[in-house]
Formats: C-alpha cells, structure tokens, sequence
C-alpha cells in the first residue's frame, strides 16, 4: 500500500461499547469492529479491551493487509479530572515575547502536573479570554487593549489507566500515538462533522485553535502563537 494511502487506526474504549476504527487518508471509515458491552468496573472494561483484541487484531490486520504499527485511543471514562485556572499575569506584556509566553506557558503546565501526583495531562487549552474585564469564549476582533487575562483549562486522566492501556496495546506490538478525552472531542461533534474519529484526529493536529499542544509538537505551538499574537499586534 502506498504510504500517501495509508490507514490511521482508532481505538473507541467505553464501559458500554468498544470500537476498532481504521481511517483513511480522506477522513473516511475504510473499516470498522466493534463489540458491545456492559461493564460497571475499570478492571471488567480492561479485559474486555484484551479479550477484543485478543479475538480480533490479527483477523484485523489481515483484512487491511496491514500491520497496525500505531493507534489513536478516544477514552471514554469518568475518569479524568478537569480543572480551570485563571492565570495572574497580564498575557499584555507577551505581545511582542513569543518565546517568553511560551515559556509561560511550560511553567504553568509543568508547576500543575508536578502537584498533580497520579495524574497525566491529556488536553491544555485557553478556556476564555478575559480583555478588560470582560470575557470573550474567542479572540475579539483586532483592537488596542490594556490586560489580558487568560482563563486556562486542563484535562487530566489518571497514570494508572493510562499506563493499562498503554500495556494492553503493547501486547500486539502497537504503540499508542495519542489519547484523547471522548467528552472532550464530542463537544466538537456538530452537524457537517464525519465522526469523532475524524475529530480526534484533527485535534490532536491543532484543529481547536485555543488547544496548546507541547507535548512533541513544537512546530504546533509556534504556529498556535504567530496566530494569537497577530489578533493583538
């Protein structure tokens, strides 16, 4: 198969459902499995993600004619832990300090994570804009402002789940390349959208703007910063 043509593969883990997705390269459903359940514990809903790829991933792979080498994983658990902060520096001052805001940026994840025992950080974005006084969910339009505040979001899910499914995976010489929350990406499912694969796809390629992406994605995050600051230059 061409590399150009080549599958993306999802993995949809729920107490309820869990769904093997393979996408191709037009953001279409090439291939789908899927299984049904009704599990009420983390432990039950683990080995059923095992028994579903014990049964079927080299059936799977044979079908695509294709070793699935990476996979995407959309969790769909109560299990993560939001938080919102509010940050105290006037974001003003960063304008013309790229480097700096990024900076900033690091610090305060990095400061969160490291009080965060048990905990993994999943998705980091910018909540609201808080531009003399008032808030704004978006980037007004251009204009001369005094402070500007940001109201930060975190989404976190625990190290332990993370690292289950990490090791289920693994057992299969699959890699996980990233995990995205399943309310999460939801909240961008409206109508004209694929489906949530698709989705997940592209956020975790920067397609919500307010996203900071860090990890492993600095070319992202340059790109995330020449845009913001071209709204207040």
């Amino acid at each position: 198969m061409d590399k150009t043509e080549k599958n993306r593969y999802f993995l949809l883990i729920g107490f309820n459902k869990i769904k093997f997705v393979a996408l191709n390269r037009k953001n279409e459903i090439s291939f789908n499995k899927e299984i049904f359940i009704n599990d009420t514990s983390l432990d039950e809903n683990l080995k059923s993600l095992e028994n579903f790829l014990d049964q079927n991933i080299i059936k799977i792979e044979n079908k695509l004619k294709d070793h699935i080498k990476d996979i995407y994983l959309i969790v769909n658990y109560n299990n993560f832990l939001t938080i919102d902060m509010s940050s105290t520096n006037n974001f003003k001052n960063y304008i013309n300090q790229p480097e700096n805001a990024s900076n900033f940026f690091n610090n305060i994840k990095n400061n969160l994570i490291k009080n965060m025992g048990g905990y993994n950080l999943m998705h980091m974005m910018i909540n609201k804009f808080i531009i003399d006084k008032k808030n704004f969910s978006s980037v007004p339009i251009e204009g001369n402002y005094n402070d500007i505040f940001l109201e930060l979001r975190f989404i976190f899910l625990q190290d332990n789940i993370i690292k289950n499914l990490k090791s289920i995976v693994s057992k299969y010489q699959i890699s996980v390349k990233n995990i995205s929350c399943y309310e999460y990406v939801d909240s961008y499912n409206y109508p004209g959208k694929n489906n949530i694969f698709t989705l997940a796809y592209e956020l975790s390629n920067g397609f919500n703007k307010k996203e900071i992406l860090f990890i492993n994605k600095p070319s992202k995050n340059n790109g995330f910063f020449e845009k913001f600051f071209n709204f207040f230059s």
